[in-house]
């Protein structure tokens, strides 16, 4: 009986903490960067509010070029009205294939909780 008591105990401390931490704020429009790491490619989220675009950045090199004025990308695929507001989303992607593309579509519906985008 003691046994149980303690198991039971461990679980329920096990279980608190592992509440849902997240904001229960939607992330907002902006600039949003996921530096490159060993596990996790780089990432980046661009709103220019005049063009009512989200941009899907997917290389640094591109993310500081864009940073310095360029407001386009080399190769990129673009989607209407898919973003959180309706906004067209337009995601860099690569002249061998669209795998680039689609993680950054996936990666974006994800944080803002959208349906996916294929």
């Amino acid at each position: 009986m003691l046994r149980n008591a303690l198991i039971a105990l461990a679980v329920s401390g096990i279980l608190v903490g592992c509440g849902d931490n997240r904001p229960s704020e939607p992330p907002k429009l902006g600039e949003f960067v996921i530096p490159a790491g060993p596990f996790n490619p780089f990432y980046a989220e661009i709103y220019v509010p005049e063009k009512k675009r989200i941009f899907l950045i997917g290389t640094k090199h591109t993310y500081e070029a864009f940073k310095k004025g360029a407001q386009e990308m080399p190769l990129s695929v673009g989607k209407i009205r898919v973003g959180p507001n309706k906004e067209s989303v337009t995601a860099e992607t690569l002249k061998e294939s669209d795998a680039m593309a689609l993680r950054l579509m996936r990666q974006f519906a994800a944080r803002w909780s959208l349906p996916p985008i294929e």
